[in-house]
This record gives C-alpha cells, structure tokens and sequence, in this order.
C-alpha cells in the first residue's frame, strides 16, 4: 500500500507551483517596471536639467513631481497590460471630462500627430 499515489496531493502541489509561478511572474514585472520609471525619470530630468537649465534643487517639493511622472508610467504599464493599478481611478476622473475622444487622441499621439 506504500506505492499508492495520492493524486489529490499531486495535483493540489502543482497548484501550488503554479500560483507560485505567477506570483513571482508579477512580482518580476512589478521589479522590472519599477526600475525601467526610475531610469525612464532619471532621464527626463537629466533633460530638463542639461537641455531646459532647470535646477531640481530651487525647489524641494520637485519630487513630488519626480514621483507622479514615476507612477504615472507605472500606471500606464499596467493599463496597457488591461490590469488596474490605483492612480487610473484618479486619472480617469481628472481627464475623463476633458478628453472628448480618447480613441482618437490615443490615434493622434501614436502617430505623431498630437502637436
């Protein structure tokens, strides 16, 4: 009787392994989106600084900027992803009622046409 398997068992297991898997699948696209919007900001305002002469410094509060622009991208990400990530409920209240057309400003934007 020792050589009975438990398929139950086995099969909760692979469950497990499975949810495992994709907990660490969203942990690394968590981790990875993180550093790609600090580098992406890291770059803006290098741009602003070098290109623009701002000084991040004038102004301490700044990073309250630096950190929006961060989230915003992460956001994005996620939105594109068709999953939810919490600041899309305050954009979308903030823009929803400026934007008559999102399909097409999305069009515009995307081929260059925004401006």
């Amino acid at each position: 009787m020792d050589n009975i398997i438990d398929l139950q068992s086995v099969k909760q297991k692979k469950e497990e392994d499975r949810f495992d898997e994709l907990v660490q699948d969203i942990d690394d696209h968590e981790e990875t989106i993180d550093l790609f919007c600090v580098k992406a900001v890291q770059g803006i305002v290098g741009i602003l600084i070098d290109e623009f002469g701002c000084d991040m410094y004038a102004n301490h509060k700044t990073i309250y900027d630096i950190i929006s622009i961060v989230e915003h991208i992460k956001s994005l990400s996620y939105r594109a992803r068709s999953e939810e990530y919490p600041l899309q409920t305050y954009t979308d209240m903030l823009l929803e009622n400026c934007i008559d057309d999102p399909e097409e400003m999305l069009h515009q934007f995307m081929n260059d046409e925004y401006y």
